[in-house]
């Protein structure tokens, strides 16, 4: 009897212990980051939470609309997924919606995501209605390269590889530094217009 008494109060405790999924909030703070998208200077709101930058899936897509990693964002009620797809409409920003930059508690969500018809797991947070992804994940998933320069307190993005034209911003601050070993392109594919 004592034997079981005990198995059942460590199991109690165990279970105690483990975090609720779908439950866990996680302090976050607000704040606009300058964002290069390949040479093209953006201002977005972002979370920071445990150390990592997320954003609105919406104002990711404003921001690479006319880069070459451009992608639409849709919300199928019936499935329950938000979807990411290739066709580039035009996207509004919601910078317009609330956004603080005093602390805040960011809930896990558990929110699905399809990126061109294949659903992904990428840890997402929401707060206030919307879902927040991590820059990076999304980098990834979606083909892009995400970098901070700590010096500049900005975040790059980069989409070129070098079948596209170089915008002038983008030439500005590659003089000097070697284009194309900056690129990391051969020199043949690099167009500038």
């Amino acid at each position: 009897m004592k034997k079981r008494v005990t198995m059942f109060m460590s199991i109690v405790s165990l279970l105690l212990s483990l975090p609720c999924y779908g439950a866990e909030t996680v302090d976050c703070v607000g704040s606009t980051k300058s964002i290069l998208v390949d040479g093209r200077a953006f201002q977005v709101n972002t979370y920071n939470i445990d150390g990592y930058q997320y954003f609105k899936l919406r104002d990711v897509a404003s921001i690479l609309a006319e880069s070459q990693a451009a992608f639409s964002v849709s919300w199928n009620e019936a499935e329950n997924v938000i979807s990411i797809i290739e066709e580039k409409e035009e996207v509004l920003a919601e910078v317009s919606t609330d956004f603080s930059t005093e602390p805040k508690k960011a809930l896990f969500s558990s929110t699905r995501l399809s990126i061109h018809g294949q659903e992904v797991q990428l840890p997402s947070y929401s707060m206030d209605g919307y879902t927040y992804w991590k820059l990076r994940d999304l980098g990834k998933a979606l083909g892009f390269q995400v970098e901070w320069e700590e010096g500049k307190n900005q975040i790059q993005i980069r989409t070129i590889d070098g079948t596209q034209p170089i915008y002038p911003e983008q030439y500005q601050t590659l003089l000097g530094k070697g284009v194309y070993d900056t690129l990391n392109l051969p020199k043949k594919s690099v167009r500038i217009p």
